[in-house]
Order: C-alpha cells, then structure tokens, then sequence
C-alpha cells in the first residue's frame, strides 16, 4: 500500500521518521523498510486536538505591555503548535468561526489553496493604534475534505441535525479567502522548523445565531460523527479548535460587563482540565446565556428545554452573533471527546483575559503523547 503523504525529506524527532531518513540517504529502500511504512499507515489515526485562540493579544502581548496573562498566552500557543507538529500530522482540520458561513450547514473548503491575512492590533479598538497584517497560505487536503463531506453529509444518518457542505470556488483557480480566525491559529503551528501540513477548514454556519437550543445536540452528534471518520482514515489527523472565549469581561470593552464571564472561562478550563462534559454542556452553557458573550448587549432570556439539561439562550438577533461563535467549535469538540475519554488525557495550558475577552490554550490526547 501506499503511505499517504509520507515526510521522509525533512529530519523528523520520531524514531521511525529519523531512521527512516537516515538510511534513505544510504541505500534504496529494504522490504523491511517497505514493511515499517506500511504499519505506520496502518496505525494512522486522529492523534490528538488542541484549543488555540484566535485573538490579537495571545499572537502579540506587546500590544498590552505583555501583562494579564498575554504572555502566558503567547508561550502557551507556541508551545502547543509545536507539540502538534512534533506528532507529525499529515492533516490538520481546523474548525473556525470566523470563515465564510452558510445558514445552516458546515462548510468544508475545498479549494486546493487557501490564502489570507489577519490585522493585528483591531482588538484596541483604538483608531490611532497602527495595525499590522500577517498573511498566510494554506493548502487543502482534499482526500480528506472529501472524507469529512461523506461523513457529515447527512445521508447515513437521516437523523442527523447537522451536515456538512463543500464549497469550490474561482473553480479552483484560485484560492479561497481565509482570515484572522484561521490565519493566527495556523501560525502557531507553521512557525516551527517543520513543513507545513495540508489542511481541512470546517467553518460553523450562522443559524447558531438564533437557533443555538436546537444546535446542541446536533452539534455533539456531528463531532462524533467526524471523530469516527478522522480516526479510521489512514492518515496522522490533528483536530485544531479555533476560539476565543468570552468577550463581556470589562465594562469598558465594547460589548460591555457581565460577571458570568468569568464563570464562563473558568467552566471552559475545567473541562479541558477534565474532559467532564457538564463543565461545557452545563456550566459554561448556563453563563454563556446570562451573557459570557452576548457583545455587550441585554441579558438574554434562557429557557430550560424539558427534555435537556442545557441552558442556552433563546431568542436572539442577528446582533447578537459573538454569543456563539466560539462556543460552538468548542461544543462539537465534546462531542468528539465522546469517543475518546477513557483512552486520552487532556490539560489547560493557558486560560487568561488580557483585555475584554478570556482566550483558552488546550490539548488533549493518548497519554503516551
């Protein structure tokens, strides 16, 4: 068989990969060789994921003099995308909020490259503070795009909640525009001595926006579904959640105060501690609806579905929009966990609040890792 997209050209920390590198130089390849590469096709699989945030003062700290965890943030993300890169993935999936959106499916992007920027230094909401872009281009797995499209397309399980949808576009001509939501989490894992992996983007649709009740538990059905798909296909799979988390924690922020902020965060880092699904689907689903992050506006009214134990808002305005944004990709990644929480183990690298919104660093994975 053939091992997929196998990195022999750059010396790798993985025994296997630097002996096979070392004797590639030497001779053809043996049959034990051939053998060995073989079995670690076989043994492929989805090897871990992380949180990384997304926001301007985890990517630059000196744009809050370093203070209130900026830093520790900074470090966090870099130490995480290079633990991602020293397993060796040969895909990342990245899941993100802040791509394009269709109404109600998943959107897989299917362009063979993928290029954009993000503007540091928004964040301050400062006009006379000068931003700076950083760019990066991307290149699509389109296997395993495809992979993700026949899981999550609906039709093996026709009670599927929610799907996925590819989208080709320029026809592929040219690349599909990414952004701040996907470029600054990929420059943790880019800025290493290792190639780049190719990867899949999975960006949320914008009916969490009114219809975040009924989304739940789809979105925990649709992250076990693409958990089962990723860890049968013959390739090192990384599952990368793109997040900030929640965006009323001062007064003086744009979107205002709500002391479940706080509560917010802080549910997020247990579970990511612990992998306990209540943190996510309970706690930090409660204050997230009494305004963790609801951009400043009212508190929203929540209701409590009969047959469920969430809380979430009901209700809510297009203006509403942040309030889900992020807690969506971190909800789907329960619902991956589903399938590993007794073989994986998980840690909080990082959880601070440099400004107006909390930013989570997390990985998760086999213990051996």
């Amino acid at each position: 068989g053939e091992c997929y997209r196998h990195r022999a050209s750059v010396p790798r920390e993985a025994p296997f990969g630097a002996h096979f590198q070392k004797t590639r130089k030497k001779r053809s390849m043996t049959p034990t060789l051939q053998l060995a590469l073989y079995v670690s096709c076989l043994r492929a699989e989805l090897l871990g994921a992380v949180v990384i945030p997304h926001g301007d003062f985890a990517y630059d700290p000196s744009l809050v003099g370093g203070k209130n965890g900026s830093s520790e943030l900074h470090k966090a993300s870099m130490n995480v995308g290079q633990w991602v890169m020293s397993l060796e993935p040969d895909v990342i999936v990245m899941s993100t909020p802040h791509g394009m959106e269709l109404t109600k499916d998943f959107l897989v992007y299917q362009n063979a490259q993928l290029s954009g920027c993000a503007v540091v230094g928004e964040d301050l909401h400062n006009a006379s503070h000068p931003t700076y872009k950083v760019c990066r281009n991307m290149t699509t797995d389109k296997s395993t795009a495809s992979e993700i499209l026949d899981a999550l397309d609906g039709e093996k399980d026709p009670g599927a909640r929610l799907k996925a949808t590819g989208i080709l576009g320029f026809a592929d001509g040219s690349p599909l525009p990414v952004g701040w939501g996907e470029v600054l989490p990929w420059t943790y894992v880019t800025n290493t001595s290792y190639d780049p992996p190719e990867i899949v983007v999975l960006s949320v649709p914008y009916s969490r926006y009114n219809h975040s009740v009924e989304m739940v538990p789809g979105l925990l059905g649709l992250g076990r579904a693409l958990a089962k798909r990723l860890d049968a296909l013959s390739r090192r799979i990384i599952y990368i959640v793109s997040s900030d988390l929640a965006h009323t924690h001062q007064a003086s922020g744009p979107y205002g105060f709500c002391d479940c902020a706080e509560k917010f965060d802080k549910a997020c880092g247990r579970w990511a501690s612990t992998m306990e699904s209540s943190y996510i689907r309970e706690e930090a689903a409660r204050e997230q609806g009494l305004g963790a992050m609801s951009c400043g506006y009212c508190v929203t009214p929540i209701t409590r579905i009969a047959h469920m134990s969430y809380i979430l808002p009901f209700g809510h305005k297009k203006k509403f929009h942040n309030s889900l944004d992020r807690f969506t990709g971190l909800v789907v990644l329960d619902g991956m966990l589903d399938l590993f929480r007794d073989s994986w183990i998980s840690a909080t690298v990082a959880n601070y609040h440099p400004t107006y919104y909390g930013m989570l660093v997390a990985k998760f994975g086999p213990p051996a890792l």
